[in-house]
């Protein structure tokens, strides 16, 4: 490790990663997959549930799924200029009805926090024979990028979570497998072909996610590729299959994800290398 430390700086942390693998245990080196489920059997109503944002990771997809899983409805709000009014409403509905609402980048609306922390005092400070009592099926989600001005006392009282990007094309296919569900995978009609389309993008996926070492090197601008552009590709592949089952429009499957779906990403307004990503 010190030779390499002195020759090579750049491959000290996949040494390190080795030399941990082989002496301790691969365990020691990959994380463990995120499992929402436990997080959310470990929390009650009055709890937050609060998702620390990294680059490249959106939440939405897997608390929809599992919200889908349970069969919990569930509100979702991006919060932004104008929004308030919205989000205290689906979470007086929510506690009285029992859904779920999830808040989304808190970190846009810091000025209203205050307020959505007061609320949460308000009904968490509720005793349980209290005519309105939040309902014991509610769960507030919040996601917020890091900040220093986010409020204290409701990291305090929910739980924090962080999902850090893989690294690795092994471990970014594994995450986006972990992303579709039993459901989702017995959708599709045509099995043989599924498989092996939804490996395909799995690849190419990770290969984007892979290619953020580089910055913009071999594209105009740096984008951060994340979990809900390989969930619209992935619903696309399942429509054409089952529109298409004679015979599968193939090109026009590839021009759709490639183009509609990462390219349009690529900000449409700025024109996109193109033989950087076909050459994927």
């Amino acid at each position: 490790m010190c030779i390499i430390r002195a020759l090579r700086l750049d491959r000290v942390l996949f040494g390190a990663t080795r030399f941990v693998s082989l002496n301790l245990g691969p365990q020691f080196a990959d994380p463990p997959p995120f499992d929402l489920r436990a997080v959310y059997e470990s929390s009650t109503h009055r709890t937050p549930l609060v998702f620390v944002l990294s680059p490249g990771v959106d939440p939405t997809a897997q608390v929809n799924g599992l919200a889908r899983e349970l069969g919990i409805r569930i509100d979702i709000c991006a919060l932004g200029q104008g929004q308030a009014p919205v989000a205290m409403n689906l979470i007086t509905a929510g506690l009285k009805e029992g859904s779920w609402v999830f808040l989304a980048n808190c970190h846009l609306m810091l000025s209203w926090m205050p307020e959505l922390e007061k609320r949460i005092s308000e009904y968490c400070a509720l005793t349980e024979d209290s005519p309105n009592a939040p309902h014991w099926d509610f769960r507030l989600w919040l996601s917020a990028s890091p900040s220093p001005n986010f409020p204290i006392a409701i990291l305090q009282r929910g739980i924090k979570m962080t999902t850090e990007p893989p690294r690795g094309l092994r471990a970014n296919m594994t995450q986006l497998y972990n992303l579709v569900s039993d459901e989702q995978f017995a959708r599709c009609q045509q099995r043989f072909k599924y498989k092996r389309l939804l490996f395909s993008l799995c690849w190419f996926h990770a290969i984007l996610l892979e290619r953020r070492k580089f910055k913009s090197l071999g594209f105009n601008v740096p984008y951060e590729f994340n979990e809900s552009d390989f969930s619209i590709c992935h619903d696309l592949i399942i429509v054409f299959l089952d529109e298409y089952a004679d015979r599968t429009p193939f090109l026009d499957m590839a021009l759709a994800v490639l183009r509609v779906r990462f390219l349009s990403d690529l900000h449409l307004h700025q024109k996109c290398t193109y033989p950087s990503l076909h050459g994927l």
